[in-house]
């Protein structure tokens, strides 16, 4: 592959302007237009996945964490830490203790009877969040 031609920004900017005036016009059906771009979607993440990697080696080789390639600016990060909170018993022990009351929660929400904990308090009810409905292509 040695002249790989990749679409340019505004070209997929007009695209994108030329498919979404003629999906609000009756021109295109809008479930077909997002089963393709579903599956373009999942092909980019893995084809960007692949190259991150090698992308990643290849920018080692400059000199300076912030360098200039292809008209795009890069900028080397390094990973941040994560203090692993889980070493301390007493932290392990009171997150332990949490879950358990969550799911004691989850059984009150779920119980028209009312329920009790281990104290003898009774377990409130909690209110509930709703997600956003989604659109789902396999």
């Amino acid at each position: 592959m040695k002249n790989l031609e990749l679409i340019k920004v505004s070209d997929l900017e007009l695209k994108l302007k030329e498919v979404q005036s003629a999906i609000v016009n009756g021109e295109l059906d809008a479930l077909e237009i997002y089963s393709v771009t579903s599956v373009m979607e999942k092909q980019i993440k893995a084809f960007n996945a692949i190259a991150k990697g090698y992308a990643k080696d290849e920018a080692d080789k400059y000199s300076s964490k912030s360098f200039e390639a292809f008209g795009k600016t890069f900028e080397i990060r390094n990973g941040g830490t994560l203090p692993q909170y889980e070493d301390d018993p007493i932290y392990a022990e009171m997150k332990a203790k949490l879950k358990e009351r969550e799911e004691l929660l989850k059984t009150a929400l779920k119980s028209s009877d009312t329920i009790y904990d281990s104290e003898g308090l009774e377990v409130p009810k909690v209110s509930v969040k709703y997600k956003s409905d989604s659109l789902i292509v396999k």
